[in-house]
């Protein structure tokens, strides 16, 4: 802890003769260290927050610590080679993802010579692990009767269920109403578990769904095919933020859809402030720097709920 925070432009390196299961081991016990800098242990616990005056002051005080503790945990790793296999020792998985990530990056072709050096970072190796297993194994939506959804790496996992119970309580107390309905419309579909959810319980006949990620369109096309649905998708990938409504209309009108759409639902970035890392795509799914989605939402709402 000291070196990292005395060299701000070092990286701590677990040798290739570390095991893989030392290397969680010792990486999660600093994370705990780091932690309990800024928060305190459960015996002595700390409040960073208690000089704050505000809720504001509280809120960009606690992405101060988050920007810190990223920005350290990111300069802890190891090297990769250039197949995707970790050089470490013991039980190491192998990730088809991270290889074909290093692919992608490094434009590395097969049966070449690279300089087997990659630095992959502690977090950064979480997330493709996490991402791979739940794209494998999928989470099981109870909201969905139980059925699967299969992530894509960089777009959001439906792991918290709060506002998939919201919407399915809504769907159930109004089936009536809603099952004359024949369109939805889906704004940052992500995995498209809302609008799957339509399709599964209203049986509706057309899902249009968009978003900026194009691979979560990819993930809401393939996860749509395995719920085996009667419904229709059209998912296209586009900006739905408010600067971009001409050329979402454009996009729509190529894609053929309609002019009005009966059902629109969003669960759209819910913090209004920068990202954290511009970088990383699942930030869009989190941070609203100026409201732009929002406002989208609402403008197409006026634009697709009363059209001209």
């Amino acid at each position: 802890r000291k070196l990292l925070k005395a060299d701000k432009k070092c990286l701590v390196l677990f040798e290739p003769e570390s095991t893989y299961t030392n290397t969680k081991l010792i990486f999660s016990a600093y994370k705990k260290l780091l932690e309990n800098h800024y928060f305190g242990g459960a015996k002595n616990p700390r409040n960073p927050f208690k000089n704050c005056k505000n809720p504001s002051e509280i809120f960009s005080l606690h992405r101060r610590i988050q920007i810190e503790m990223r920005n350290t945990l990111n300069r802890i790793g190891f090297l990769a080679n250039y197949d995707g296999s970790l050089r470490l020792r013991g039980e190491v998985p192998v990730s088809n993802l991270l290889k074909k990530l290093l692919k992608e990056e490094f434009n590395v072709k097969e049966n070449s010579f690279y300089k087997q050096d990659y630095f992959i970072s502690m977090p950064k190796w979480e997330s493709i692990w996490s991402s791979e297993n739940y794209e494998k194994i999928g989470i099981q939506i109870e909201e969905l009767g139980g059925l699967k959804i299969y992530p894509y790496y960089t777009v959001w996992s439906p792991t918290s269920r709060r506002y998939l119970k919201l919407l399915l309580d809504y769907v159930t107390q109004n089936q009536a109403f809603l099952k004359a309905k024949t369109s939805v419309l889906d704004l940052g579909c992500g995995s498209g578990v809302l609008s799957f959810l339509f399709a599964q319980r209203l049986k509706t006949k057309y899902i249009y769904a968009v978003d900026t990620n194009p691979e979560a369109v990819r993930c809401t096309q393939v996860n749509f095919q395995l719920l085996q649905s009667e419904s229709k998708l059209t998912a296209v990938n586009a900006s739905i933020d408010s600067s971009s409504l001409n050329q979402l209309r454009e996009t729509f009108r190529k894609n053929e859809f309609p002019n009005k759409f009966d059902i629109m639902v969003s669960n759209p970035p819910w913090l209004v402030a920068s990202y954290l890392n511009p970088e990383h795509l699942l930030d869009y799914g989190s941070y609203d720097p100026k409201e732009k989605v929002l406002h989208g939402c609402f403008s197409l709402v006026l634009l697709f709920f009363f059209p001209c």
